[in-house]
This record gives C-alpha cells, structure tokens and sequence, in this order.
C-alpha cells in the first residue's frame, strides 16, 4: 500500500483544480511539443523520442513511460500517479515540482545531479 512518505517530490506540484481530461488510446508527442494544464489517463505515447518537451499543469496517469527518452524535457507542476518509467530516460531533464511515487522512479535513467537530489528527497545520507 502507498503511503505519503512513498512519494518524491521535487517541490511540490501547484496543479488548477479543474482541467480537461484526455483518456485516448494513443498519443503522439513531437518535438517542442507543449503540454498544460490537463490530466492524462490510460495513454500509450507511441513516440519513442522528442526534443524539447515542455509540461506545465499536468498529471499523468496509468502511463507508461518505459523506454522513453525526452530530450530536454521540462516538467512544471507534473504528477505522476501509476505509472511506469523504467528505463526512461530523464537525466536531460529539469524538474520544478514534479510528484512522483517512488515506485514509479524505479529503473528510470537520471543524472548524478538528480540521483544526489532524489536520495536526499529519499532521506538518503550520500557518503563519499
């Protein structure tokens, strides 16, 4: 079972109240595609790869992000909630209130910038 403690964020995301839902089977993500202020539900995102994604406002659901590299992706005011993100890619990635479970986090690729960030999130005590 999950409980609060199980989720990392990297501060905390301010999401709208009310935003449109988008529950189709599939969804293509393109370069410089921009994304705000929806919920996303049950999706495949066929695109293996896209440069210079921007998130803002957005909370993904029952996705399945695993094998996914995003370029350069900037994730505003994200959350992630059931979904998987093994082997993702995210180490080009900047977080600034993002949301995650940590079991979502696990098998994703980060920086050593970001793995130093999370483990303190984690409570981690990094020794050298």
């Amino acid at each position: 079972m999950n409980t609060k403690k199980d989720i990392v964020k990297v501060a905390k995301p301010k999401l709208m109240r009310f935003m449109e839902e988008i529950n189709s089977e599939a969804i293509d993500i393109e370069d410089e595609y921009e994304m705000n202020n929806i919920s996303v539900s049950d999706c495949e995102i066929r695109t293996k790869t896209a440069d210079k994604l921007k998130v803002d406002g957005v909370i993904f659901s029952k996705m399945d992000f695993k094998d996914i590299f995003l370029k350069s992706l900037e994730l505003t005011d994200v959350r992630f909630e059931n979904c998987d993100l093994s082997n993702a890619d995210l180490s080009d990635s900047e977080f600034e209130g993002a949301g995650f479970r940590a079991e979502n986090l696990k098998g994703a690729i980060v920086s050593a910038t970001q793995a130093v960030d999370f483990s303190k999130i984690f409570g981690l005590k990094v020794k050298d």
